[in-house]
């Protein structure tokens, strides 16, 4: 077992070292920075789903604090695929907040349930969208790529299929700046359908949009399908063949980042990540087994979505030459 996880680390530093991204060796938060965060407020105490506090270390840096208040080691997952996501987002420049681990074994009095795992999110300037809506965004504005699940809690309205995926609203909506596309491209090639208003900042000052909480990552849905079925629908009904030149830029660099996130990314680079950081939510042997088979599931949802990008990537090259 030492050997393997050994040859797992090998191949994941030789990754990274290829991405020059070699300061995110280790997603783990170091205990001199665990022991020097402090409690500034409580943000969110009675969410549903998670606990949050604002903290910051000893030179003042400000920090995000994020437990799950569900015991079930299924739903600690949540924590590593936000980490997992987060982190291979800035390996390709997607303007994201950084996201660290605090494992269940580091005991800290700064975490609401000591024995458990949590996230460490740098804090991101500008207020989010559900806050703090700029002007020149359109009531229609969506970025939210959401999928039929009957069998979640949350989705009390069922989705109609041609209104799941990459819809036109959110093609329009992407067009507004030039961080969405990417932004809509990593959502897709993840398989993350929850950029919702509260997941979506502004910063003013830098003029600026970034993405947070990936959680919702790696689903069993697979979103480049999706965005294949509704980008077709389009071109069949010749909707390409009229839309303004915002659009057609605006899919250019959304292709583009499909491209980077496609040569980046692969399903054994996910794997590794999972396999290795999913033991820091264990609190007993016992839960080994479900973490190694759920850390393999999310791997093959991803290998899914792997596989579809080219087919999306195809058609949206069909597209683009029908527009020079």
């Amino acid at each position: 077992m030492k050997i393997l996880k050994l040859t797992m680390l090998s191949c994941f530093f030789i990754f990274i070292a290829s991405t020059n991204c070699s300061e995110n060796l280790n997603l783990l938060v170091k205990d001199s920075l665990l022991g020097n965060l402090r409690e500034i407020e409580i943000i969110d105490a009675n969410c549903s789903d998670a606990v949050v506090k604002l903290v910051k270390d000893g030179n003042d840096k400000l920090y995000v604090l994020k437990q799950i208040n569900h015991e079930e080691i299924s739903e600690q997952f949540l924590l590593i695929r936000d980490l997992v996501a987060s982190h291979f987002g800035a390996i390709c420049e997607i303007l994201l907040n950084k996201v660290l681990l605090i494992s269940a074994k580091q005991n800290s009095d700064i975490k609401f349930y000591t024995d458990r795992a949590a996230t460490l999110h740098f804090f991101c300037k500008g207020k989010n969208l559900e806050k703090y809506k700029p002007d020149f965004l359109s009531k229609e504005f969506c970025l939210q790529q959401e999928f039929c699940n009957p069998g979640s809690i949350w989705q009390k309205i069922p989705i109609k299929e041609d209104e799941q995926g990459l819809t036109r609203n959110v093609i329009e909506s992407m067009t507004i700046h030039e961080d969405l596309p990417k932004i809509v491209a990593f959502d897709t090639f993840i398989g993350n359908s929850d950029r919702s208003f509260p997941n979506i900042f502004y910063n003013s000052n830098q003029n600026n949009f970034y993405g947070i909480d990936q959680a919702a990552a790696f689903n069993r849905k697979n979103l480049p399908k999706i965005a294949y079925d509704r980008l077709k629908e389009l071109y069949d009904r010749g909707y390409f063949n009229k839309c303004n030149s915002k659009i057609i830029e605006a899919l250019k660099i959304y292709q583009e980042t499909l491209k980077i996130l496609h040569e980046k990314i692969r399903p054994k680079h996910v794997s590794a990540l999972f396999e290795i950081y999913s033991q820091n939510i264990e609190l007993e042997k016992s839960e080994s087994s479900f973490t190694k088979k759920r850390s393999e599931w999310h791997t093959k949802n991803f290998k899914k979505n792997w596989k579809s990008t080219i087919d999306l990537i195809e058609l949206l090259n069909k597209i683009l030459e029908m527009k020079h």
